[in-house]
């Protein structure tokens, strides 16, 4: 299937960003070259919470009153973003920001913009940081690892993936570009085998329409390199834990969306109605969700929701969120 289609299930406001994508080859080689995404607002704020919730101070598991401080970090980056004639960029409000909200916020859209793009270029339907990985026993790290890439990622096909992210909301510095390889390539291998793809993600806030680089670099053996034991199992489990949890002390309802029940949870944020969903048998079982995503995946190219956006995790979240004011 087309990977670009992944995860697009278009939210109320969709806009464009550019994805430049380099230096990939064999099976990936197709990667390579400049696109045009459609995003929407509720697949940003999906990917910010879906990211965010698996980070050393996890809030989903502990309800809404407490994931309050979540969900307004994804709504403050959402305000500091604004459609410019169909092309995502950087509002006004975000350059109003102290000079430490705009680096948390630049992180938060940096963060975000790379679980899209894993997502849709690389075919990466779960992507997880490896410290709190590690913290929890997931992943076991080789000495030497302080510098390497942020996060680890598995496609459909059971591969994994190394990316290491980056978001900026002034010019990119060549000492960037090249910290960001550097760490990215330091991870030799996952459970025995080398990664897939190890890539820097560089996200350019500053330009319009807002340019994410894409890059697979070379390895580099002049340097000592790293590796990484996974428990598969364990990594679903700890992906899903946080959402399972919210659920599991919420009303929620069945619904369907492609062909496939989900449990969702609705709650009020800010006088907003949002809610957050899983696969039913995910839910239920999260060491299917390969089998099950799969499946909604399929599914989703048949189907779309105009408030409703789902990852190719199967995460879902839904909403009708403040309108930003389109320029030009």
């Amino acid at each position: 299937m087309n990977a670009s289609s992944i995860g697009v299930r278009s939210g109320w406001e969709v806009s464009n960003v550019e994805i430049y994508a380099s230096n990939f080859s064999g099976a990936y080689a197709h990667v390579n070259g400049q696109s045009t995404e459609r995003v929407s607002m509720l697949d940003i704020v999906r990917a910010i919470i879906t990211v965010g919730a698996q980070g050393p101070l996890d809030l989903v598991r502990h309800g809404w009153r407490t994931l309050l401080p979540r969900l307004g970090r994804a709504l403050i980056s959402m305000a500091c973003l604004q459609s410019n004639r169909g092309n995502w960029g950087l509002a006004e409000s975000f350059h109003c920001l102290e000079q430490s909200e705009k680096a948390t916020t630049s992180y938060w859209l940096g963060v975000s913009f790379t679980k899209l793009t894993a997502e849709r270029k690389l075919g990466v339907s779960w992507l997880a940081y490896v410290d709190h990985l590690h913290s929890c026993g997931v992943v076991i790290t080789s000495p030497g690892t302080r510098k390497r890439g942020d996060f680890l990622g598995r496609d459909q096909r059971g591969a994994w993936h190394v990316l290491e992210s980056k978001g900026r909301s002034h010019n990119v510095e060549t000492r960037l570009r090249r910290d960001a390889k550097f760490q990215a390539t330091r991870v030799d291998s996952v459970n025995g085998v080398c990664p897939e793809t190890r890539s820097a993600c560089i996200v350019r806030l500053f330009d319009v329409p807002l340019k994410i680089e894409l890059i697979d670099p070379p390895s580099n053996d002049d340097f000592s390199t790293v590796s990484w034991k996974i428990d598969e199992p364990g990594y679903f489990q700890d992906y899903y834990r946080p959402f399972i949890d919210h659920l599991s002390g919420s009303h929620t309802q069945t619904e369907v969306f492609a062909e496939l029940a989900f449990e969702v949870a609705d709650a009020e944020l800010y006088g907003q109605s949002v809610r957050v969903g899983l696969p039913k048998e995910i839910y239920e079982h999260p060491s299917r969700a390969p089998e099950v995503t799969a499946m909604l995946i399929r599914n989703l190219e048949q189907e779309s929701d105009a408030k409703v956006s789902i990852g190719a995790d199967g995460i879902l979240f839904a909403g009708v969120l403040p309108q930003s004011r389109e320029v030009g």
